[in-house]
């Protein structure tokens, strides 16, 4: 059985270190970041990362600019965002045209989590998850939307 490896972006320590080992005890393998910033340089030394879990808010790099920096730099993995904010954000609502992403309202429960993995899991399958929001040859339009961010991190 191949591993399917778990990227979770969360400056929540406690949150964070919950769900990795709760990740782990279900058969994931998990990697952590504190923020978006950490996220890009896991990403590059781990180039496999089958899922990404982020925040929505978070210091240096939030989970959005996270998406856009993936869809730019060809990781084409799903998002799962978490976010605690009632109402989204414009900022988030583009982030969620993505193909393959979805968000969950904090608290999350774990097995609401673990469901949504296994949505993600569906996704990645059914679109392989070219990120049509933010794939300029797929859609060039979506290139210059406000408030995208393209940040050159390799």
């Amino acid at each position: 059985m191949e591993t399917y490896t778990i990227l979770f972006a969360e400056d929540e320590d406690s949150l964070r270190e919950i769900f990795t080992e709760l990740l782990r005890s279900e058969g994931y393998e998990c990697l952590e970041a504190r923020n978006g910033e950490e996220a890009i340089e896991v990403l590059k030394a781990h180039p496999k990362v089958d899922l990404v879990l982020t925040d929505f808010n978070m210091p240096k790099l939030n989970g959005t600019q996270l998406l856009f920096w993936c869809r730019q730099n060809d990781f084409h993995m799903p998002f799962i965002f978490m976010t605690a904010n009632v109402e989204r954000l414009p900022i988030e609502e583009m982030a969620l045209g993505d193909c393959c992403s979805s968000m969950l309202q904090k608290p999350v429960s774990f097995t609401q989590l673990l469901e949504e993995i296994e949505r993600a899991k569906v996704r990645n399958h059914d679109f392989e998850c070219h990120g049509k929001a933010f794939n300029p040859e797929l859609d060039p339009v979506k290139k210059d939307f406000p408030g995208q961010q393209y940040l050159d991190h390799r």
